[in-house]
């Protein structure tokens, strides 16, 4: 069974330290929400895909053989060109907005609006039916902020592979194929195997 580790930082409070036209990198690059090579450089994206609350995230990639998804990413091993799906040895920062959770994670129709606190968002994350808990919820203080952490895994399950990566795959028993978690309007996050770790880091950044 392949196994592989996800990490999430869920930051609350953007509002105040959202990057603006006026506080952005003057050089950067916007980025859209398909995957594409990019060269090292400055690179920004709205990630909530809503003009009215100037939104954005600016990064910077200092290193060749990157590709941009939501974000940067990069492939290693036998499948090592950027641009290309995800495969083994993969790594990647991703920028999303979270408006809906799942509250099961093989009914893709059973879907809550996000908690607007740190606390709610983390105690939706954790409450996800048919994950199995690694780690339970606790509040933790990372990374200069308060907020909440929690391990979950996919549990082993009916699923089969698809196209030629062996960690991507689809849940039989679940509606659309899909282990759910949550939803915003760059991307839907779901699962691509049993036995997949998801960590999630939910902070309360206070608009830092």
């Amino acid at each position: 069974m392949m196994r592989y580790n996800l990490r999430y930082a869920v930051v609350i409070g953007l509002v105040l330290s959202a990057c603006t036209a006026a506080t952005a990198t003057d050089d950067a690059i916007r980025i859209g929400y398909g995957q594409i090579p990019i060269d090292p450089g400055n690179y920004w994206i709205d990630h909530d895909r809503d003009p009215a609350t100037g939104l954005r995230v600016d990064f910077a990639v200092a290193d060749p053989d990157w590709g941009a998804l939501i974000g940067a990413n990069k492939q290693a091993g036998e499948n090592k060109q950027a641009g290309e799906n995800i495969g083994e040895n993969y790594v990647a920062v991703k920028f999303f907005a979270i408006d809906r959770v799942a509250t099961a994670a093989c009914d893709g129709t059973d879907y809550l609006p996000a908690g607007e606190t740190a606390e709610a968002l983390a105690k939706q994350l954790a409450s996800i039916k048919d994950f199995e808990t690694v780690e339970p919820l606790a509040k933790v203080t990372a990374f200069g902020h308060d907020g909440y952490h929690v391990v979950l895994a996919v549990p082993p399950t009916s699923w089969h592979i698809v196209g030629k990566f062996p960690v991507v795959g689809k849940f039989p028993d679940c509606d659309y194929g899909r282990f759910d978690s949550w939803s915003g309007p760059t991307f839907d996050r779901y699962y691509q195997g049993p036995g997949q770790i998801v960590e999630f880091w939910v902070l309360d950044v206070e608009g830092t």
